[in-house]
């Protein structure tokens, strides 16, 4: 019942695929090979849908580990496509999570927060 209500949402397949592949990128076992392959296919699935995700009360989990484990060039990547929207999420119930993440792991990347920061 909860996967045929989950189903009608935008994007449901590849957060479903997403989710999946967040339950593996958060154990500690992983190599950082396995990790940095498992976030490039995490990118792939996100890749344009970011803000509709980072809304979503059980997806915004995913694009917080995009922003996590994934490299540089990603944040970036993540930080660009939420720019225009940062000041929205931050007042989402979840999508704050989001914003806070790339805070955490921007602050190095100068471009990324002048794209946060705007």
């Amino acid at each position: 019942m909860k996967q045929e209500r989950q189903s009608h949402r935008r994007h449901a397949d590849a957060v479903v695929e997403a989710k999946s592949i967040w339950n593996k990128l958060r154990l500690r076992t992983n190599t950082k090979e396995e990790t940095s392959a498992m976030a490039d296919n995490l990118m792939g699935l996100l890749r344009g849908k970011m803000v509709e995700v980072a809304l979503q009360h059980d997806a915004s989990r995913v694009v917080q580990a995009a922003v996590q484990f994934g490299n540089e060039k990603q944040r970036r990547e993540i930080a660009k496509e939420l720019g225009s929207k940062i000041s929205e999420l931050a007042k989402s119930q979840y999508a704050h999570f989001v914003v806070l993440k790339l805070i955490k792991y921007c602050v190095r990347d100068d471009e990324a927060v002048r794209l946060i920061v705007k």
